[in-house]
Parts: C-alpha cells; sequence; structure tokens
C-alpha cells in the first residue's frame, strides 16, 4: 500500500477514536454526586456554576439526584421541602472574556455575598443584578482544552465569581491516560498537549502542575490526587486503562478572598 493510503488510514483511525471519546464524554456524568458529594449534601440554597457546558452532561445528573432527594424528602414529612435547599444551576462556555458581573459582583464580595439578590428579568428596568456569587464551581474535562498559556486566566475567572469558602470541584485527563497513549509524535504541540484531527486540544496533567495553577491563582488545595481506571471493553476484550486527576480546590475566607 503507498504512504498516501496508510496515513489516510492512520487520519481516518485518529478521526474515528476521538469521535468515540467525544461521545463518550457526552454522556451523562452520573458518578458526579458521588465523586463529589459537596453537590448534594447541602442544607441550604446552592449556587453552582458549571464552566465549559457542551451538552448538560454535568449538570443534569446533579439536578436529576437532586429533584429525587427532594421528591423523597417531600413524600417522608408529607409537605414540601425547604426552600433553603434549593438548587440553582448556572451554565456557560469558555472565552477569552470575563465571566459575567452578575454572578458575583465587588459589592458582594466585599460583603461575604450578603447582598439581597435582585429579580433577572428585563421587565424589571434597570435594576442592579446579582446572584450573590458561587458556592460550586465544576471543572469537568473543561481545561484540558485549554492552551495552557490560557489556563491561569480561566481559574482566575472562577476565583472571581466564587464567594468566600466556594470551592471548585475537578476532574479531567491525567498523564498517560489511554487517550495520550492514541496520539502520533506528530499530533503532540507541546509538553504533555496534543491537538486532534479536528482542530481541538487535549492536555494531560499531574497533581503537580494543577496545584501550582490553582495556588497562584489563590486557591487552597484540598484534594488532588491521580484516579486511574481499568474499563473494558467486553465486545472487543480489550483493556482500557484511564488515568484522571481528581480534585478540590477552595477560595479562602478573609482577605485572601479579594486577591
Amino acid at each position: 500500500m503507498c504512504e498516501h493510503g496508510i496515513n489516510f488510514i492512520k487520519f481516518m483511525q485518529n478521526m474515528i477514536f476521538s469521535r468515540i471519546i467525544m461521545w463518550a464524554e457526552m454522556q451523562e456524568r452520573r458518578y458526579l454526586v458521588k465523586e463529589f458529594p459537596d453537590l448534594v449534601t447541602f442544607d441550604r440554597a446552592l449556587n453552582v456554576l458549571e464552566i465549559g457546558c457542551g451538552t448538560g452532561s454535568t449538570v443534569l445528573p446533579i439536578l436529576r439526584d437532586f429533584v429525587l432527594r427532594k421528591a423523597c424528602k417531600s413524600v417522608g414529612s408529607a409537605m414540601t421541602a425547604d426552600e433553603d435547599g434549593r438548587f440553582f444551576p448556572f451554565v456557560c462556555d469558555i472565552s477569552s472574556e470575563k465571566l459575567p458581573g452578575w454572578l458575583c459582583c465587588s459589592s458582594c464580595i466585599d460583603s461575604s455575598c450578603h447582598r439581597p439578590k435582585y429579580d433577572f428579568y428585563p421587565e424589571n428596568g434597570n435594576q442592579f443584578h446579582c446572584v450573590n456569587g458561587m458556592d460550586i464551581v465544576t471543572m469537568i474535562f473543561t481545561l484540558s482544552a485549554i492552551p495552557p498559556q490560557y489556563m491561569h486566566h480561566v481559574v482566575k475567572e472562577c476565583f472571581s465569581v466564587l464567594k468566600p469558602g466556594g470551592s471548585i470541584l475537578f476532574r479531567d485527563y491525567g498523564l498517560y491516560d489511554m487517550t495520550m497513549q492514541r496520539f502520533s509524535a506528530r499530533q503532540k504541540v507541546g509538553e504533555r498537549l496534543y491537538q486532534r484531527c479536528d482542530g481541538t486540544y487535549s492536555y494531560f496533567f499531574t497533581p503537580d502542575v494543577l496545584s501550582s495553577l490553582f495556588k497562584d491563582a489563590g486557591f487552597v488545595e484540598e484534594e488532588n490526587h491521580f484516579c486511574c481506571v481499568e474499563l473494558k471493553n467486553h465486545q472487543k476484550q480489550i483493556a482500557m486503562k484511564r488515568v484522571w486527576i481528581h480534585a478540590k480546590f477552595v477560595k479562602p475566607d478573609g482577605p485572601a478572598a479579594h486577591t
């Protein structure tokens, strides 16, 4: 077979593999409520921001679990669930711009987010709008798609909209994950950085790199480790070794929260 034919076959194999990985990532991430219990164990109104939403695969399983828990609580007590336990999801994609100011304004930050809420509807005229900041920001297989030179900007923006004491829940590709080993040498465009055939990027983290990135933005590290899982394709009898980074970073209270 000629060289062009071999290159074409390799291109198609990489393209098909990339599509399979993307399809798998778009499935609902039902493991989140188990891996991150902060998302469902709360007794107050909770603002959660999903960064890098594509199909809602992160926020939908959280909403489903929340609704089921509320239903069980209501049935068990024969009354409506406490309003303070409400769950407010917000979703946005990555951008070079700043996150919307109404997620957490400077007035809220200065007053530890005790400023009263305002209705966010156009018919209310020119009232000031703010949702009092985020309790949790989720970054699930998002940051790895950002070129490394822009990662600090994304993390700092997340820091700016979190309430003091709020946290980032993080999961992404780890070094030597199966997807990394599938890339060819020609697709490597930087240290632990690869480019897919469709032009998107994939970065593979280590705990040390991730720790440095978030600490530089002002966060305190609570969890940060590799998560290694071996999955099996029963049809082809192939073992798939996955390596992810699982982490939780918290925005500190006090003066450090304003940096």
